[in-house]
């Protein structure tokens, strides 16, 4: 009977696992998605939209600890789903993101800088 108990646990463990690294996933597709989202926004609103975005890093930070514990509490997962490979994959996951945010920004600004800036588009190709 004990040994049922224990592979039901370790199937639900597993299934919530999956899950909590399912939303992960999803959040760090967010990340990716929101400089562009921003930009078709600036493209279409110009200078007067005024909303904004928020980030939410304790979301990933939250998600990335909750699926090591339950990876932890959940028995014995291959790598990556073991505890530390769901510490350094998420976390470079997370911080993958992050880095596509500010680097798309960096770019975004040249690209605007130099087209509000730089001599009409009519003498640019002389």
């Amino acid at each position: 009977m004990l040994a049922v108990i224990t592979i039901v646990f370790q199937a639900v463990m597993t299934l919530v696992l999956m899950a909590v690294v399912f939303l992960l996933f999803l959040k760090v597709l967010w990340n990716i998605y929101i400089p562009y989202f921003a930009w078709m926004r600036q493209a279409r609103g110009g200078k007067g939209s005024t909303s904004t975005i928020t980030l939410m890093t304790f979301t990933e930070s939250g998600l990335v600890l909750i699926a090591c514990v339950v990876s932890l509490v959940g028995g014995p997962h291959a790598w990556p789903l073991n505890p530390l490979g769901i510490l350094l994959c998420g976390s470079a996951l997370v911080l993958g993101s992050y880095l596509h945010m500010i680097i798309f920004v960096w770019v975004a600004r040249k690209f605007l800088k130099a087209r509000t800036e730089g001599p009409p588009p009519s003498e640019r190709w002389r």
